[in-house]
């Protein structure tokens, strides 16, 4: 009686060209699951395209800025990892705001360093209110870095924004407080928003309010 060895070895034999399509068959079903997970070949070209998925799983994005508008709302474009055809138009752009609180220094400092065309990395936390507008985190590479830096901190780090109300749910309670350690720095320090006038300027008004009752 043929034993188990030997009747595989004749299976094998016998189905020869099935066995070989196998190994690429459980390759490209692999592919194809991870893919799916990490979204590589998805472009999300609206806010209502985003699956809550997205958000929960904190997934690091690819994209292209279009511009930045005067309340500092990122007008982003998402380009999937595995994009073999870069079939960019622009037309497919998606409002991103930071969970921020901005000022007119902040506004000006993102138009300079994220400037039209350029690429970034963004985690999406949520959605606005109204769902019209995605709120996230948008991370750009500095000239001649490797790395992506954090716009968010650096604008908290300079004084330049505040931070706003943030859902715990969308940003875990250990990395929400990193945010707030970081204003609180830049309050204890006077930097940007933060800067308290100087003495002499408190006297004067302080006088010229009393000769003005």
């Amino acid at each position: 009686m043929p034993s188990l060895v030997d009747r595989f070895q004749r299976f094998v034999d016998n189905h020869l060209q099935v066995v070989r399509i196998i190994p690429p068959l459980l390759g490209f079903s692999g592919l194809f699951l991870i893919s799916k997970h990490y979204y590589l070949f998805t472009r999300f070209r609206t806010v209502s395209s985003v699956p809550v998925e997205v958000f929960t799983r904190r997934l690091r994005l690819r994209g292209i800025v279009r511009s930045v508008e005067a309340d500092g709302e990122v007008q982003v474009e998402h380009i999937p990892r595995l994009a073999f055809f870069n079939n960019s138009t622009g037309a497919s752009r998606m409002p991103l705001l930071l969970p921020l609180t901005h000022s007119e220094k902040s506004v000006a400092w993102m138009r300079a360093n994220l400037p039209v065309n350029s690429r970034v990395r963004f985690v999406l936390l949520g959605k606005s209110d109204d769902s019209t507008r995605l709120i996230g985190l948008v991370f750009y590479r500095r000239t001649l870095l490797p790395f992506y830096s954090d716009v968010s901190k650096l604008l908290l780090r300079d004084g330049l924004a505040s931070l706003r109300d943030v859902s715990k749910n969308s940003m875990p309670h250990p990395e929400l407080g990193k945010y707030r350690d970081v204003q609180t720095k830049a309050v204890k320090k006077h930097k940007g928003i933060w800067k308290s006038k100087k003495p002499n300027q408190n006297i004067f008004a302080r006088a010229k309010q009393f000769f003005t009752r």
